[in-house]
């Protein structure tokens, strides 16, 4: 398939009735990657509208030299699920480390929990 558990790629999504090219982090597990199959991921933006507190920084670098290949600030809201096919991703821009990996996965967790009541 190609892709992987916390890799940044981007592909059109819409929202508000706009489509828009965004980055988005991979939350599917590998092993839970099939092909054919739906990947879902949580979307990256500049501007989290209103902030969720579910909102995760990521790294990033002005010339777009960090791993994760962002190049201005931006956080993964974690209560923004995308889901996509692999022929919808557009390319894939980096990787998002693995400690921010794992507050993503906590912020996935809490909105769940939070949802759940």
């Amino acid at each position: 398939m190609g892709f992987y558990y916390g890799q940044i790629v981007r592909v059109r999504v819409t929202r508000h009735g706009k489509e828009k090219v965004r980055p988005v982090v991979v939350v599917t597990p590998n092993d839970a990657m099939v092909e054919g199959e739906l990947l879902v991921g949580v979307a990256i933006t500049g501007t989290p509208d209103p902030p969720t507190g579910f909102d995760v920084p990521l790294p990033w670098q002005a010339q777009g030299r960090s791993r994760t290949g962002l190049d201005k600030p931006n956080a993964a809201v974690c209560s923004w699920f995308v889901t996509f096919s692999a022929s919808e991703v557009v390319d894939a821009i980096g990787h998002v480390p693995p400690e921010t990996m794992r507050r993503i996965d906590e912020a996935i967790r809490r909105y769940i929990a939070d949802s759940s009541r």
